[in-house]
């Protein structure tokens, strides 16, 4: 019996071999034209009124820094929270371009919207393409991000940094090869000295690599680099712990309303509009526990990566609320490293929704909401008002007038508007009286959040020896807001609270005993900073 003859596949029709050839060319161009039209439409929401706020004090302190020499920069870096990639960038990008608001914060944008096509590759390579381009679209579109791009901080670099570490680590694991491997060390490193919190990602990659039933076996070459991480990013730990004068210490308590604030500024909502803003942040929270229920209960598989979104996410967050127990650090913008993956949980979340529509309105509705919060941002987002306030002191001032700024590091962002004013001679600030490093009387700025008390003697001394016939006395936060119901929640005002409150107390005496108030006005901002006019009176106030 002869073997019946093989049956080959009839040969496609020219029509059905032209729309394979299309399907399978569309399959290649649209992750890539999906890509470039995000990355298209995350630069415009970056750009858009990019120089509308005003300068505030972080962002005054930036740019402070880089108008001394190298050498007091680093040396005042060294000191505080050691060497700064993104200061060291913004000092060369400010020397080419210019200090204005837009010219300042534009590295900012550049980064954040650099960290778009990266992210997607993340996500793609572990979860999937569907994942990657949801992951793109809530980037594109998610306020926080937008809030961080728009500030002239280090933020938006410390998010590309950290998502540059991952792509090259899964590269390191997928083709071992040295461009990978230095690709690696590279963004570690200058990750971890943007942002000491970057460093809460690495165990996120580590773990999971040790755990023999994942099969997930390292080379020796990333072994190797991971060592040479380590060994490169210790004098950064090591400057964090000595270094630490209070730097953080505003930070609020622990709580279940700082939870949720946290969670809902990694959300986008930054500005209430009837009940909108907890409304984002519970569809959030939804997909992002749907999409992390989804990858828990997916079944093992051999090489699974699903961990690393999960680690990649608790980790940072989890090490920060056990810590915070003893000392509050759970700020959303120092937890940048672990923002790509809760979008990446959203969008796993979304994407497997069931029935898909579900997901699909779930996605439609982030999108309109997120779009809204951007524009409420834009037009209504309390940031301080220093160029108000400046420009009210230099407009009303006369000859003979000086400027007291009782806050010190409030004199960055009054000297930033000053010195944009064209002023020939604005009123002199006889407190704060810095040195070339930043420091009064030889005493670090910080050491007023730590000690305010220690400032006391030095604002009093200076209110009794003043010739001055008009003082303008300049308050952030304001003594109004001082003894206001808001800052019983913050760490600082504890036992601080008090010794602030006493000394606004007793610097307003001091002034009504040898001047005399003149006016008083107010700048809005969060919280709202309140300057006072005094004029001088032979006996005191009458």
């Amino acid at each position: 019996m002869t073997a019946a003859p093989a049956v080959s596949a009839p040969a496609p029709l020219p029509i059905e071999a032209e729309t394979a050839d299309r399907s399978r060319r569309i399959s290649r161009i649209s992750p890539r034209a999906a890509v470039v039209t995000l990355t298209i439409v995350a630069a415009i929401l970056r750009l858009l009124y990019l120089g509308k706020q005003s300068i505030w004090h972080d962002e005054a302190l930036s740019i402070a820094l880089t108008r001394t020499s190298w050498r007091d920069m680093l040396v005042t870096l060294a000191g505080h929270d050691a060497l700064s990639p993104y200061m060291v960038l913004l000092r060369l990008w400010t020397t080419c371009f210019g200090e204005s608001e837009t010219a300042a914060r534009m590295p900012s944008v550049i980064f954040s919207v650099a960290t778009l096509p990266p992210l997607y590759v993340l996500a793609r390579r572990l979860a999937g393409t569907r994942v990657a381009t949801v992951t793109s679209i809530l980037f594109a579109l998610n306020g926080f991000s937008i809030r961080y791009a728009q500030e002239t901080r280090c933020y938006s670099l410390m998010a590309l940094l950290s998502v540059g570490s991952w792509v090259f680590f899964l590269r390191c694991l997928d083709a071992p090869a040295v461009p990978n491997y230095l690709g690696y060390i590279a963004t570690s490193v200058l990750g971890a000295y943007t942002h000491i919190f970057n460093t809460l990602s690495y165990p996120a990659q580590w773990i999971p690599i040790i755990r023999r039933r994942l099969r997930i076996t390292p080379q020796w070459g990333l072994i190797a680099s991971i060592a040479i991480i380590c060994a490169l990013i210790l004098p950064k730990g090591l400057s964090v712990v000595f270094s630490d004068v209070g730097q953080d210490n505003w930070v609020p308590r622990l709580g279940l309303l700082g939870v949720l604030g946290f969670f809902s500024m990694l959300s986008g909502s930054l500005v209430a509009a009837h009940g909108e803003l907890l409304l984002l942040t519970i569809v959030h929270l939804a997909a992002a526990g749907s999409g992390a229920l989804a990858l828990i209960f997916r079944g093992q598989k051999s090489g699974d990566r699903r961990w690393f979104i999960l680690l990649g996410f608790a980790i940072p967050i989890g090490s920060v609320l056990i810590v915070s127990l003893v000392k509050p650090l759970l700020v959303a913008r120092y937890l940048n490293e672990a923002f790509p993956f809760f979008l990446i949980l959203c969008a796993v979340g979304i994407c497997r929704a069931r029935p898909r529509w579900l997901g699909f309105v779930g996605l439609a509705a982030i999108a309109a909401m997120s779009l809204d919060q951007a524009h409420r941002y834009y037009q209504h987002y309390p940031r301080d008002s220093w160029r108000g306030a400046t420009a009210y002191i230099l407009s009303h001032a006369k000859p003979g007038d000086a400027v007291i700024i009782v806050s010190p590091g409030s004199r960055w962002p009054y000297d930033y508007y000053v010195s944009k004013s064209g002023f020939a001679e604005p009123p002199p600030v006889i407190f704060p009286d810095w040195d070339s490093r930043y420091r009064v009387e030889g005493m670090n700025w910080t050491a007023y959040y730590v000690e305010p008390e220690i400032f006391e003697p030095i604002v009093l001394r200076t209110i009794k020896d003043s010739p001055h016939a008009r003082i303008w006395l300049v308050a952030w936060p304001n003594d109004a807001a001082l003894h206001g119901p808001d800052y019983e929640t913050f760490s600082i005002f504890d036992r601080r609270l008090r010794v602030l409150r006493a000394m606004y107390d007793d610097l307003l005496g001091a002034m009504d005993k040898q001047y005399r108030l003149n006016s008083v006005k107010d700048f809005y901002g969060q919280p709202q900073i309140r300057v006072r006019l005094y004029d001088r009176t032979a006996g005191g106030a009458p």
